[in-house]
């Protein structure tokens, strides 16, 4: 697949006004026809190599302006996700008092295990265990077992800090999937970046990719996605 094919399919959708000019750098390229052997962008220059800078420039700020404004909405929402955390281990560091069996409910699983070992050393056979006044009494008991503990999974799960629990780990997951994109989308672009600056050499038979890569470096050092794999770490 051609990597101008791959960013498009790549990118999210809302994304992709953001990402390099692929495609418009490449048709710059496949128009020109000038010498560019000295890869300066003055008035010297053919027309479409100038165009084709424009576009690596007008690339390089979209870019820029996209990763300033994500790396401090996730800086910020990390920080947010962290106090609701804390706040989540505070309270299970100091749970509220849970509400405990009844005596009734107490004597009942007591009274199970004890029916399970009387049975067990009495060495029924099926047909006599569903007769015995001790099996009939074990299922009441079962019965009002499993009619407490649903009515415990209620209560947990209408519980606060059962629900804040689950909206923490569910904002957590969204945010790593988020992180993911973004890394992936700064990986494409700095390896579109460096494609078509290929190209352009191939292009016009010049030597400059690598003293734009190094430029690129410096201004760009975020396309190596050092913050938000950092902030992955913490997630």
């Amino acid at each position: 697949m051609k990597f101008g094919k791959t960013i498009r399919e790549s990118v999210l959708k809302e994304w992709r006004f953001y990402s390099v000019d692929y495609k418009g750098m490449k048709k710059a390229l496949k128009s020109g026809s000038g010498d560019a052997s000295s890869g300066s962008e003055d008035e010297d220059q053919p027309a479409d190599d100038k165009q084709f800078f424009e576009l690596y420039e007008s690339s390089k700020d979209k870019v820029a302006r996209f990763y300033a404004d994500k790396e401090r909405w996730a800086v910020d929402y990390m920080q947010t996700l962290e106090d609701r955390v804390e706040a989540l281990r505070e309270t299970s560091s100091n749970p509220p008092s849970p509400s405990s069996m009844t005596e009734s409910e107490e004597s009942s699983f007591s009274g199970s295990e004890a029916d399970e070992n009387a049975i067990a050393a009495a060495n029924l056979s099926p047909t006599d265990v569903s007769k015995h006044p001790i099996t009939r009494s074990h299922r009441r008991r079962v019965s009002t077992n499993c009619a407490w503990l649903k009515d415990e999974y209620r209560r947990v799960g209408k519980s606060k800090h059962f629900q804040n629990y689950i909206y923490a780990k569910k904002s957590l997951g969204t945010f790593d999937r988020e992180l993911n994109l973004l890394v992936e989308f700064l990986a494409l672009n700095k390896t579109g970046f460096r494609k078509i600056l290929k190209k352009f050499d191939k292009r016009n038979g010049t030597a400059i990719s690598e003293e734009k890569l190094a430029e690129l470096a410096k201004t760009h050092a975020f396309l190596d996605g050092k913050v938000l794999s950092e902030l992955k770490d913490r997630v």
